[in-house]
């Protein structure tokens, strides 16, 4: 139940959606080479808050709720530049490619869970399992 004392937060405008919308993507992208769950990088609160509020210094970013010290640290600069990059001009993911490579490398096999939209690859030395998103024009085996 909302607090009628606490004012309603408005939806995010076309533009701050757009920019809420880079953000994700960006997350997204860190947190597969990190091997860590997006939310681990940032929620989606607050990425919807930076989204709102449109920083451009990394002292605006700071003084956002969710964004302490370390993670300005760790991604300030780069959340910065997602936000405010044209989406055209944002790095493509080609982590797919890498780790195909890597993959036939090590002579690993991924496999395809049925009805996952991930690859599931047992990792040498350990019960560790690396998800990787695929694409749906990704040919996979299986």
């Amino acid at each position: 139940m909302t607090d009628p004392q606490t004012p309603a937060i408005p939806p995010l405008t076309p533009e701050q959606a757009a920019s809420y919308d880079k953000l994700r993507a960006w997350r997204r992208r860190v947190a597969m080479a990190r091997a860590v769950a997006p939310f681990i990088i940032f929620s989606n609160k607050v990425l919807e808050e930076v989204a709102r509020w449109g920083p451009t210094t990394l002292e605006e970013l700071a003084a956002l709720h969710g964004i302490g010290p370390a993670k300005l640290a760790a991604y300030g600069p780069a959340v910065l530049a997602a936000l405010h990059a044209p989406i055209s001009d944002l790095p493509t993911d080609d982590a797919l490619v890498r780790l195909t490579a890597v993959l036939a490398a090590a002579d690993l096999t991924p496999e395809r869970r049925p009805g996952d939209d991930a690859l599931v690859v047992r990792l040498p030395g350990g019960p560790a399992y690396a998800i990787v998103p695929v694409p749906d024009d990704w040919a996979s085996a299986g």
